[in-house]
């Protein structure tokens, strides 16, 4: 009984599946979406260092973050994602690594407003551009990742 209860749980990890239903998320029209980049490995420096080397992070995130938007919201037509403060849930996307190229692994989670995590998914690889500065294609890599996240987002509500 013990074995098939550790199965049973070590499933439900290994799948991204919470105890927590996101029917709820059916009713609502808009989602406040975050990056978080205090995990990620940009070419291997950490977020820090690489504001430090790479000059026009600071003016050049808020279009990758509208570029993942973009890409979200047209997967998700009837929830809206952007800054929305007073939204009832927040979808946080966590950049592990972000290569040269702008190929992205990621994991987002759903929280409530009161941070109690609904969902965390599996780890998603997005494909980055082949041309242009490393700015342009992290945008690439986050509009391909808005993409899936989009995607799985609209499976995961089954609206």
């Amino acid at each position: 009984m013990k074995k098939l209860f550790l199965i049973l749980a070590l499933t439900l990890i290994c799948t991204g599946l919470k105890a927590h239903d996101l029917g709820q998320l059916k009713n609502e029209t808009r989602l406040n979406v975050m990056i978080d980049y205090s995990d990620v490995l940009i070419n291997g420096l950490t977020i820090e260092e690489f504001e430090q080397t790479e000059n026009d992070w600071v003016k050049d995130a808020p279009s990758i973050y509208s570029k993942f938007i973009d890409a979200f919201n047209k997967k998700v037509k009837y929830l809206v994602g952007g800054k929305i403060k007073k939204s009832a849930y927040t979808l946080t996307v966590h950049p592990l690594v972000i290569k040269r190229n702008g190929d992205t692994e990621a994991y987002f989670t759903i929280s409530d407003v009161n941070g109690n995590e609904y969902y965390r998914s599996q780890e998603i690889k997005a494909s980055g551009g082949t041309f242009g500065s490393q700015l342009n294609l992290m945008g690439d890599g986050m509009k391909s990742l808005g993409k899936k996240i989009g995607g799985e987002v609209k499976k995961l509500i089954k609206k």
